[in-house]
């Protein structure tokens, strides 16, 4: 007489003894180095960046610190009555901010050079 279960038929005769815990791992651990799933994943370095990542990075922060001094500027300006003004002077806080941050980020340090300067 057998036993249907989930599409599948089992009869007595099919029975076997059910894996101990230490089997099973050792079971799954060997397909899984077979299948090629327990390679180790590649950490990104962040002292090894590409040049083109450095770069994009220089960029960003310079667009951002440009654009903060102008609306900082711009809002300072409305506040004292010469908003023209105020744009130029944060429009040029924020490039020489921009400057910095750029020269800062894209200047080689050495290991004990690296707390120099902030």
């Amino acid at each position: 007489m057998g036993v249907l279960l989930t599409g599948f038929a089992m009869d007595e005769t099919d029975k076997t003894d059910p894996l101990s815990p230490s089997e099973l791992d050792e079971r799954i651990r060997g397909a899984r180095e077979r299948a090629g799933l327990d390679r180790k994943p590649v950490e990104p370095s962040s002292t090894h960046t590409g040049a083109a990542g450095r770069g994009l990075n220089a960029a960003i922060e310079f667009v951002v610190a440009t654009l903060v001094g102008t609306g900082l500027g711009y809002g300072l300006g409305l506040l004292l009555g010469g908003k023209v003004i105020g744009l130029i002077i944060g429009m040029a806080v924020g490039f020489a901010a921009g400057i910095r941050g750029m020269m800062r980020m894209l200047t080689p340090t050495d290991g004990e050079n690296e707390d120099r300067g902030r």
